[in-house]
Protein backbone atom coordinates (compact mmCIF):
# COMPACT_ATOMS: atom_id res chain seq x y z
CA UNK A 1 0.00 0.00 0.00
CA UNK A 2 1.14 3.39 -1.02
CA UNK A 3 0.16 6.50 -0.16
CA UNK A 4 1.11 10.09 -0.91
CA UNK A 5 0.80 12.85 1.76
CA UNK A 6 0.70 16.42 0.85
CA UNK A 7 -0.38 19.98 3.31
CA UNK A 8 0.35 23.37 3.48
CA UNK A 9 -0.37 24.17 -0.72
CA UNK A 10 -0.97 27.85 0.40
CA UNK A 11 -2.31 28.31 -3.24
CA UNK A 12 0.22 26.32 -5.31
CA UNK A 13 -2.42 24.62 -7.03
CA UNK A 14 -0.40 24.16 -10.10
CA UNK A 15 2.32 22.36 -8.47
CA UNK A 16 -0.13 20.15 -6.43
CA UNK A 17 -1.91 19.19 -9.30
CA UNK A 18 1.75 18.39 -11.27
CA UNK A 19 2.05 16.06 -7.98
CA UNK A 20 -0.96 14.76 -7.57
CA UNK A 21 -0.65 13.49 -11.18
CA UNK A 22 2.26 12.07 -11.17
CA UNK A 23 1.77 9.94 -7.86
CA UNK A 24 -2.05 9.19 -8.72
CA UNK A 25 -0.66 6.14 -11.29
CA UNK A 26 1.26 4.29 -8.06
CA UNK A 27 -0.32 5.12 -4.77
CA UNK A 28 -3.40 3.76 -3.23
CA UNK A 29 -4.34 6.80 -0.80
CA UNK A 30 -4.01 10.53 -0.90
CA UNK A 31 -3.71 12.52 2.44
CA UNK A 32 -3.78 16.85 2.35
CA UNK A 33 -2.99 17.46 6.21
CA UNK A 34 -4.66 20.92 5.53
CA UNK A 35 -3.87 24.76 4.45
CA UNK A 36 -4.67 24.92 0.38
CA UNK A 37 -8.98 23.35 1.05
CA UNK A 38 -9.28 25.63 -2.47
CA UNK A 39 -5.97 23.98 -3.99
CA UNK A 40 -7.01 20.48 -2.95
CA UNK A 41 -10.82 21.33 -4.17
CA UNK A 42 -9.44 22.34 -7.58
CA UNK A 43 -8.36 18.24 -8.03
CA UNK A 44 -11.74 17.39 -8.29
CA UNK A 45 -12.11 17.06 -11.92
CA UNK A 46 -8.96 14.56 -11.75
CA UNK A 47 -10.51 11.57 -12.99
CA UNK A 48 -6.89 9.64 -11.64
CA UNK A 49 -8.18 10.16 -7.92
CA UNK A 50 -11.53 8.68 -8.72
CA UNK A 51 -10.80 5.23 -7.16
CA UNK A 52 -8.55 5.90 -4.68
CA UNK A 53 -8.93 7.01 -0.82
CA UNK A 54 -8.44 10.78 -0.21
CA UNK A 55 -8.49 12.44 3.17
CA UNK A 56 -8.27 15.83 3.64
CA UNK A 57 -8.66 18.48 6.63
CA UNK A 58 -8.81 22.17 7.00
CA UNK A 59 -5.94 23.65 8.08
CA UNK A 60 -5.74 26.98 10.21
CA UNK A 61 -6.09 29.11 6.64
CA UNK A 62 -8.64 26.91 5.66
CA UNK A 63 -11.87 29.26 6.69
CA UNK A 64 -15.42 28.26 6.84
CA UNK A 65 -13.94 25.00 5.88
CA UNK A 66 -16.23 22.16 5.25
CA UNK A 67 -13.18 19.49 5.73
CA UNK A 68 -12.95 17.92 9.55
CA UNK A 69 -10.42 19.24 11.47
CA UNK A 70 -8.94 15.29 12.32
CA UNK A 71 -9.86 12.28 10.46
CA UNK A 72 -9.34 8.57 11.60
CA UNK A 73 -8.97 6.18 9.34
CA UNK A 74 -7.21 2.50 8.63
CA UNK A 75 -4.90 2.25 5.81
CA UNK A 76 -3.26 -0.99 5.19
CA UNK A 77 -3.73 -2.75 8.07
CA UNK A 78 -2.48 0.80 10.42
CA UNK A 79 -4.79 3.24 12.50
CA UNK A 80 -4.24 6.68 11.04
CA UNK A 81 -4.73 9.89 12.73
CA UNK A 82 -4.81 13.05 10.37
CA UNK A 83 -4.52 16.73 11.38
CA UNK A 84 -3.11 20.14 10.54
CA UNK A 85 -1.63 20.02 13.80
CA UNK A 86 -2.27 23.91 14.68
CA UNK A 87 -4.97 22.56 17.48
CA UNK A 88 -2.20 20.33 18.48
CA UNK A 89 0.68 23.11 19.05
CA UNK A 90 2.98 21.58 17.10
CA UNK A 91 4.96 24.57 16.67
CA UNK A 92 5.61 24.07 20.30
CA UNK A 93 6.50 20.71 20.22
CA UNK A 94 5.35 17.18 19.31
CA UNK A 95 4.14 15.82 22.92
CA UNK A 96 0.69 17.28 22.41
CA UNK A 97 0.05 15.58 19.18
CA UNK A 98 1.82 11.92 20.17
CA UNK A 99 -0.66 11.88 23.32
CA UNK A 100 -3.52 12.82 21.29
CA UNK A 101 -2.34 10.27 19.30
CA UNK A 102 -1.71 7.57 21.83
CA UNK A 103 -5.39 7.70 23.71
CA UNK A 104 -6.94 7.33 20.58
CA UNK A 105 -4.79 3.97 20.05
CA UNK A 106 -3.80 5.52 16.69
CA UNK A 107 -0.40 4.12 14.98
CA UNK A 108 0.35 6.91 12.36
CA UNK A 109 -0.55 10.44 12.44
CA UNK A 110 0.14 13.14 9.35
CA UNK A 111 0.20 16.73 10.31
CA UNK A 112 1.53 19.78 8.58
CA UNK A 113 1.18 23.19 9.52
CA UNK A 114 5.12 23.71 10.82
CA UNK A 115 5.83 23.74 6.71
CA UNK A 116 8.88 21.42 8.19
CA UNK A 117 9.52 17.85 6.91
CA UNK A 118 9.61 15.69 10.30
CA UNK A 119 9.64 12.00 10.86
CA UNK A 120 9.61 10.32 14.01
CA UNK A 121 8.78 7.79 16.75
CA UNK A 122 6.70 8.40 19.72
CA UNK A 123 6.37 5.14 21.68
CA UNK A 124 4.61 2.97 19.51
CA UNK A 125 3.03 6.07 17.09
CA UNK A 126 4.82 7.19 14.06
CA UNK A 127 4.74 11.02 13.52
CA UNK A 128 5.07 11.93 9.65
CA UNK A 129 5.34 16.14 8.53
CA UNK A 130 5.15 16.13 4.47
CA UNK A 131 6.81 19.72 5.03
CA UNK A 132 4.82 22.20 2.47
CA UNK A 133 4.08 21.70 -1.07
CA UNK A 134 4.32 25.42 -0.89
CA UNK A 135 8.18 24.89 -0.27
CA UNK A 136 8.57 22.01 -3.48
CA UNK A 137 8.01 19.16 -0.24
CA UNK A 138 5.66 15.96 0.37
CA UNK A 139 5.68 12.36 1.49
CA UNK A 140 5.14 9.25 0.41
CA UNK A 141 4.03 6.35 3.40
CA UNK A 142 4.80 2.72 1.90
CA UNK A 143 2.68 0.05 4.06
CA UNK A 144 4.68 -3.47 3.18
CA UNK A 145 2.50 -6.61 2.96
CA UNK A 146 4.63 -9.23 3.90
CA UNK A 147 7.01 -7.75 6.29
CA UNK A 148 4.92 -6.00 8.63
CA UNK A 149 6.85 -3.01 8.11
CA UNK A 150 6.32 0.79 7.33
CA UNK A 151 9.23 3.20 5.38
CA UNK A 152 8.29 7.37 5.52
CA UNK A 153 9.62 9.32 2.35
CA UNK A 154 10.37 13.13 1.98
CA UNK A 155 10.44 14.56 -1.53
CA UNK A 156 11.68 17.50 -3.10
CA UNK A 157 9.61 18.65 -6.61
CA UNK A 158 11.76 20.24 -8.90
CA UNK A 159 9.59 21.83 -12.17
CA UNK A 160 8.31 17.95 -12.59
CA UNK A 161 10.99 16.03 -10.90
CA UNK A 162 10.91 13.99 -7.82
CA UNK A 163 14.08 14.00 -5.49
CA UNK A 164 14.27 11.70 -2.56
CA UNK A 165 15.10 14.03 0.49
CA UNK A 166 15.03 11.32 3.09
CA UNK A 167 13.85 8.18 4.18
CA UNK A 168 12.99 5.90 7.19
CA UNK A 169 11.84 2.63 7.65
CA UNK A 170 10.40 0.65 10.55
CA UNK A 171 9.16 -2.28 11.71
CA UNK A 172 5.65 -1.82 13.18
CA UNK A 173 2.86 -3.66 14.16
CA UNK A 174 -0.69 -3.32 12.00
CA UNK A 175 -3.96 -3.32 13.75
CA UNK A 176 -5.02 -6.51 15.14
CA UNK A 177 -8.33 -7.37 13.57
Amino acid sequence: MKILVLSDSHGCRDRLRAIVEAYAPVVDAVIFCGDGERDWASLNDLQCLRHKQCIAVAGNCDTMSMNPRTSYDEIGGYKFYTTHGHFQFVKQGLDYIAMDAMKDGRQVVCFGHTHDQYCGQWGDVFLFNPGAVLSDCYGSIHIHDHSNGITFRHWYWNDGDATLHDEYHFQGSKTAN
